[in-house]
């Protein structure tokens, strides 16, 4: 979700954008600027289905925001060991991901199918994009990996 609210598929984002996040200091969503995005091959995946009928297909590391602030993805331990977040927990249904509508997961289901995925890795402020219309977290890695960071914030 771009900061206007207007929607872009993310593998059409661009660094320098302006996209919708949400800042946990003070509860609000605000605008902030690309610096960097990744597409790396994954084939480890988690389907979250929600209760309005919405799915959500992300790497099972991946973070995503519940309504009490905290953190969870479906492989926490690989969360917290590769990317630059301290505290995630489980990911479960049952869970309501934040968004600007929240939504509760109602099933998740794991796939293997290798493919390109495309994520923010870092932004000018938070840590966490609008994705599908849940808070999910930017992917800033705690050490080099084999991410492909075709698109860099030239300064």
């Amino acid at each position: 979700m771009m900061a206007d609210k207007s929607l872009k598929l993310i593998e059409s984002l661009k660094v320098g954008e302006q996209v919708l996040s949400y800042n946990q200091m003070n509860g609000e969503f605000e605008s902030s600027e690309i610096l960097e995005l990744a597409s790396p091959y994954h084939s480890h995946f988690v389907e979250l289905y929600f209760s309005d009928g919405s799915k959500v297909t992300a790497t099972e590391d991946h973070p995503f925001m519940i309504t009490r602030g905290k953190w969870k993805s479906f492989n926490p331990q690989k969360t917290m060991t590769d990317y630059k977040f301290e505290e995630v927990g489980q990911l479960d249904v049952g869970d309501v991901i934040l968004g600007l509508e929240n939504k509760e997961i109602i099933g998740l289901r794991r796939t293997y199918e290798p493919q390109r995925t495309y994520t923010i890795v870092r932004l000018s402020k938070n840590n966490n994009f609008i994705a599908n219309g849940v808070v999910t977290g930017s992917e800033e890695l705690r050490s080099s990996f084999s991410f492909d960071h075709s698109q860099k914030l030239k300064k």
